[in-house]
């Protein structure tokens, strides 16, 4: 049955419907949640305040500097700051096209492009998202957008849009260097494909990539260093100052202030290895995981029934990844993601988990189709 709807599902069809469960599900969600403001949001509307008085971000502000851009161009027309969300909506709604533009090119298919973009719509947190004043959902509506245009870029005209998407995208909030590194892998993946260049220039033009990648880790770090190394003072394990059954060790080596962002972080880590693994590892499980202790016993139950089956697909889905490229640029953008998170904290409200779950459900469709096709084929 599921194999026989890519015969009678065309795209035109299967993009309105998502689009119109979308709509109810989103329309519910601003019933339910309406539309607000939340603690970070008093930064993004000082930071564009202060753009439309022509001072540029700087610091910490720098990295949410799209975000600020789109809410001083709210400002410029006189509308109330929350009129942002607007865009927020826009993009969600290009994600849904976008999302089953990619699955359709990967899988061949358009069953499989309908299920990675229906298991994105019926997620109700990008709807409850979408409608807070924070990056996350549109960080993670637009990377899909980028990913999107970078994957089927061909001319010059497409090759500057998606460099422009993709650089404004990783100015939506820290963790958008994820996006860059797992960009700059696909083409640098993809230009040594094309060309037949030699062991030692291909060696020396990555290395050049992994020098450019420290030193943007260790600039973004600046701002934030001192907070992620007080988190690990605190045994924090979920932001803010949640440390569940973790307690730090006595003997916690701290390093000194005097060395770099990068290297104090490393520091931390090699002189406090088995605290380290510990806290690092509860904190990726609770990330990917997402349940939480706090959290309602039927939200926790609706989160495993819903997101570890799609974890067991989408892992089988990425096996049927046809080119080494993609495989490449996915599991470098959600590594990138977990990594960050291991290495810092989990956020109480578990947000972090939107930017990779768009590709998780691509990977999903993927694995769930080609399981429903096998046991097609053996009935």
């Amino acid at each position: 049955m599921i194999i026989n709807l890519d015969h009678f599902q065309s795209e035109k069809h299967g993009l309105w419907t998502l689009i119109l469960i979308w709509a109810i599900l989103q329309i519910i969600a601003a019933v339910y949640f309406e539309m607000r403001v939340s603690v970070d949001s008093e930064l993004y509307i000082n930071n564009a305040i202060n753009l439309t008085q022509g001072e540029i971000p700087d610091g910490r502000e720098f990295f949410y500097s799209s975000y600020s851009l789109l809410i001083a161009i709210v400002y410029l027309i006189n509308l109330d700051p929350l009129y942002t969300i607007f865009f927020h909506l826009l993009s969600a709604l290009a994600a849904i096209i976008c999302i089953y533009k990619i699955t359709q090119q990967i899988s061949n298919k358009n069953a499989t492009a309908f299920i990675a973009a229906l298991l994105y719509v019926v997620w109700i947190k990008f709807q409850q998202w979408n409608l807070i004043l924070y990056t996350d959902a549109l960080f993670a509506n637009l990377v899909v957008v980028s990913t999107y245009v970078l994957f089927t870029a061909k001319k010059p005209p497409q090759m500057l849009l998606a460099l422009v998407l993709i650089v404004f995208t990783s100015l939506l909030r820290p963790l958008g260097i994820g996006l860059l590194l797992a960009v700059i892998v696909y083409s640098g993946f993809s230009f040594f494909k094309r060309s037949k260049i030699n062991l030692m220039p291909s060696v020396l033009i990555y290395s050049l990539v992994i020098l450019v990648s420290i030193l943007s880790i260790n600039k973004i770090l600046s701002p934030f260093i001192d907070s992620f190394i007080e988190s690990y003072s605190n045994a924090e394990v979920i932001y803010p100052k949640i440390s569940l059954f973790m307690s730090k060790p006595e003997s916690l080596i701290i390093p000194n202030k005097d060395h770099e962002p990068l290297i104090r972080l490393l520091l931390i880590i090699f002189k406090n290895p088995l605290y380290f693994i510990k806290i690092s590892t509860i904190k990726g499980l609770l990330f990917i995981g997402h349940i939480k202790p706090y959290y309602s016993r039927v939200h926790n139950a609706l989160i495993i029934g819903f997101l570890y089956p799609i974890y067991f697909f989408a892992a089988k889905g990425y096996k049927l990844l046809p080119t080494k490229k993609v495989k490449l640029f996915i599991f470098m953008f959600i590594g990138f993601q977990f990594l960050a998170v291991s290495l810092t904290s989990e956020n109480w409200d578990g947000r972090f988990l939107l930017a990779v779950l768009p590709f998780i459900f691509v990977l999903s469709a993927l694995g769930i189709m080609n399981s429903a096709e096998k046991t097609c084929t053996k009935r």
